[in-house]
C-alpha cells in the first residue's frame, strides 16, 4: 500500500460510480412502485354511554349469566364478575 487514500481496495471503480445520466426521469407517467394512501378506517369508540337504568339492567343480565354458567349464587357470580373485569369469556 501507499499510503494514498485516493485510490479504493477493489482497483478500477468506474463501473461502480453513480451517473446521474443513468437515470431516465419519466414525466407524465405514472410509477408503478407508487405509494397508495387510502382514507382512514372509521373507528367504533371503545365504550358507550349508559343511563344507570341501562347500567343497572346490564349488570343484572351479566351476573345472571355468570351465576347460571358457573352454577354459582349471584352475590358469588358478581364478586367472580368484579374479579375479572366483568368479562364472561375469562
Amino acid at each position: 500500500m501507499d499510503g494514498s487514500d485516493g485510490g479504493s481496495i477493489a482497483g478500477d471503480s468506474e463501473e461502480f460510480e453513480y451517473d446521474d445520466q443513468d437515470v431516465e426521469l419519466r414525466s407524465g407517467e405514472e410509477d408503478e412502485d407508487q405509494m397508495v394512501i387510502e382514507p382512514p378506517e372509521v373507528r367504533k369508540a371503545p365504550y358507550s354511554m349508559m343511563n344507570p337504568g341501562e347500567l343497572q339492567t346490564r349488570q343484572s343480565k351479566c351476573i345472571a349469566e355468570a351465576s347460571d354458567l358457573l352454577q354459582v349464587t349471584p352475590e358469588e357470580g358478581f364478586v367472580l364478575l368484579r374479579q375479572h373485569g366483568w368479562d364472561l369469556l375469562r
